[in-house]
């Protein structure tokens, strides 16, 4: 289990030993610890999968369903990069990319051997994730990550425009390339519209965005990597009108 999943679901069984109006020091009596160590276990998210377990039988639940509980406030969640991140991301766009497997699951050596990366060098831009609060580096490469939710990115910072904007580019060259597979999809359209109609038109896609990043989210969570497909998309709205006249050559 990775770390941000252990993180995840120790928030998740914090906000259930709040609904059931149970505190430390009866956690503590039901599993004949200490209250000291039942607060160590929330404040530094150090747990083993059997005391984990443990917990969930003292709040009438099942680390299945805790997990659930989990990935679905998470879903919910977003995580917003700091002005100092997306600075360095802008400037080291490869380290963001390192970051997102790690996030995603991979362990220190998957990514080494996956990505062909000199351990000192990923250890070095590990020091630099670390500096930037978004993970911990331990003993023998173990890693533990200090966000949660679905990353996203500020659409006027540096690292949008700078990296993803050519990102968007050659996307949309590989759309216009592929379209004709099955598994490609392009609409595009010049339309009128009563400025209702297009504002539902916005909040559709939105919610449709919104849906599928929660669906991939979930799925990272629950489903082995080799059965995921790496998929890119790319919605873009706005009141606009061709200047046809270009063409006018008379």
């Amino acid at each position: 289990m990775a770390d941000t999943d252990v993180r995840l679901i120790i928030d998740s069984l914090k906000a259930l030993t709040k609904t059931q109006s149970m505190t430390y020091k009866d956690l503590a009596k039901e599993l004949s610890l200490s209250e000291v160590s039942i607060k160590r276990v929330f404040s530094t998210y150090e747990c083993s999968l059997s005391r984990l377990s443990e917990l969930c039988n003292v709040l009438n639940t099942s680390l299945l369903e805790v997990s659930k509980i989990a990935i679905k406030r998470s879903q919910n969640q977003s995580y917003y990069l700091t002005d100092e991140q997306d600075s360095y991301f802008s400037k080291a766009p490869f380290s963001f990319f390192i970051f997102r497997e790690i996030y995603r699951g991979k362990a220190f050596k998957e990514v080494q051997e996956e990505f062909n990366i000199d351990q000192n060098k990923l250890i070095k831009i590990l020091a630099k994730l670390e500096e930037l609060r978004l993970l911990e580096l331990h003993p023998n490469n173990r890693i533990k990550i200090l966000i949660s939710g679905q990353i996203r990115v500020d659409l006027m910072g540096s690292f949008f425009n700078k990296i993803m904007k050519k990102q968007n580019n050659d996307f949309l060259e590989n759309v216009y390339r592929e379209v004709k597979r099955e598994d490609c999809c392009l609409q595009t359209s010049e339309i009128q519209l009563t400025k209702k109609s297009y504002m539902s038109m916005v909040s559709d896609i939105n919610e449709l965005g919104k849906k599928y990043r929660e669906t991939s989210f979930f799925e990272s969570k629950t489903t082995p990597s080799k059965d995921l497909n790496d998929v890119r998309w790319l919605f873009a709205f706005l009141p606009y009108k061709t200047d046809w006249n270009q063409y006018n050559e008379t």
